[in-house]
C-alpha cells in the first residue's frame, strides 16, 4: 500500500484534483505510524493534500483533510489544535448532511474528550458513532473503531465508579469513626460536668424542684467525693511533710486537709489516722481536746482507735 502511494504522489505531473488529496493524506497517516516518522514530511503532505482540496473546491474534501490531520495533531498531543479540526470537520459534514463523515467526527471528539479526561463526554460521542455505523450504509468500517473506543471507557468508568464506591465507604468509616469520638467526647463532658461545682450549682438554682435540685448537688458531691478524699489526704501528708523544716503553719494546714479529707470519707481509717498524727503533733493541743476533736469527727470511731492515738500522743 505504501509502496502505490508513493509511486502516485512522486508522479510528475501531479494532477490537483480529489483522489490526489486523499492519496496524500493516506500516505501522510502511514508514515505516522512509523515509529521513524518524518514529522516534516507528514505535515508537507497534508499542507499539498488540503491546498489541492481547496484548489478543487471539493468541500467535504476538505472536511476529510482536516479528519486527517486529527489523527497527527492528536498523537502529538496538541489537543486544543485537534478539536478545532474535528469541529470544523463536522460542520461541513452536518451542511452536507454525510452522516459517515458526521460519524467519524465523533468519534475523533470521543478521543479528545477522553485526552481531556472527561469518559462520561468520550461515552456520548462513541455511542453517536456507533449509531451512525450501525444505520449508515458504508459506515461500517466505523463500527469496529468505535465499540474498541467504548469499551476502553466502558471500563475506565467502571474504575471510576468502583474508585467513587471505595471512596463513599472510606467517607462514610470516616464519618461514622467521627461520630463516634464525638459522642465519646460528649459523654466525657457529661461527665466531667457532672463532676463540676459550678454545674451543680447552676442547675439547683435552675431547678424549680427544690428537692430535685438537692438531690443533683448530692448524686455530685457523691460522685466526687472519693478522689476529693485522696486530694485532700495527699495534701495532708505534704504539708506533713514540710512540716519540720518549715514551721507549724503547715502543720496547722495538715490538719485542715486532713480534717476535710476525714469528714469526705469517715470510714477510712487512713484519714482519721492522718488526722490524729497531725493533732499529737500540734504542741498546742492537750489530750483533751485532741479526744474532742476526734469524737467530733464521726461516730465510726469507737473508744480503742482514740485511747489508742491519745496514748501514743
Amino acid at each position: 500500500m505504501r509502496e502505490w502511494l508513493e509511486r502516485v504522489v512522486a508522479d510528475p505531473v501531479p494532477v490537483p484534483v480529489a483522489a490526489r488529496a486523499r492519496a496524500l493524506n493516506e500516505l501522510a497517516l502511514i508514515l505516522s505510524d512509523d515509529v521513524r516518522r518524518d514529522g516534516e514530511r507528514i505535515d508537507r503532505l497534508m499542507r499539498e493534500a488540503t491546498s489541492i482540496a481547496s484548489a478543487v473546491g471539493d468541500v467535504g474534501e476538505l472536511a476529510a483533510c482536516d479528519l486527517a490531520q486529527v489523527e497527527v495533531v492528536l498523537a502529538r498531543g496538541r489537543v486544543t489544535e485537534a478539536k478545532s479540526l474535528t469541529e470544523a470537520a463536522l460542520g461541513i459534514y452536518e451542511r452536507l448532511q454525510l452522516p459517515a463523515g458526521i460519524g467519524w467526527c465523533h468519534y475523533f471528539l470521543a478521543w479528545i474528550a477522553v485526552a481531556e479526561d472527561d469518559p462520561v463526554r468520550g461515552r456520548a460521542h462513541f455511542e453517536r458513532a456507533l449509531d451512525v455505523a450501525r444505520s449508515t450504509p458504508g459506515a461500517e468500517w466505523l463500527m469496529p473503531h468505535a465499540l474498541a473506543g467504548l469499551a476502553a471507557v466502558v471500563a475506565w468508568l467502571g474504575r471510576d465508579r468502583q474508585l467513587a464506591k471505595r471512596t463513599r465507604e472510606q467517607l462514610v468509616a470516616t464519618v461514622n469513626s467521627m461520630s463516634e469520638e464525638m459522642s465519646q467526647l460528649r459523654r466525657k463532658l457529661t461527665e466531667a460536668r457532672s463532676r463540676d461545682p459550678h454545674e451543680w450549682l447552676e442547675t439547683y438554682r435552675q431547678l424549680a424542684d427544690r428537692h430535685a435540685a438537692i438531690n443533683h448537688v448530692r448524686n455530685g458531691l457523691a460522685r466526687t467525693a472519693e478522689p476529693l478524699h485522696e486530694t485532700f489526704l495527699l495534701l495532708a501528708k505534704y504539708h506533713e511533710d514540710l512540716y519540720p523544716q518549715h514551721g507549724h503553719t503547715h502543720l496547722l494546714e495538715a490538719r485542715r486537709m486532713a480534717r476535710i479529707a476525714a469528714l469526705l470519707n469517715p470510714a477510712h481509717k487512713e484519714s482519721i489516722e492522718q488526722l490524729a498524727l497531725v493533732l499529737a503533733q500540734l504542741p498546742a493541743w492537750g489530750t483533751d481536746q485532741f479526744r474532742a476533736d476526734l469524737v467530733l469527727l464521726d461516730q465510726v470511731l469507737d473508744d480503742s482507735d482514740i485511747d489508742r492515738w491519745t496514748s501514743a500522743g
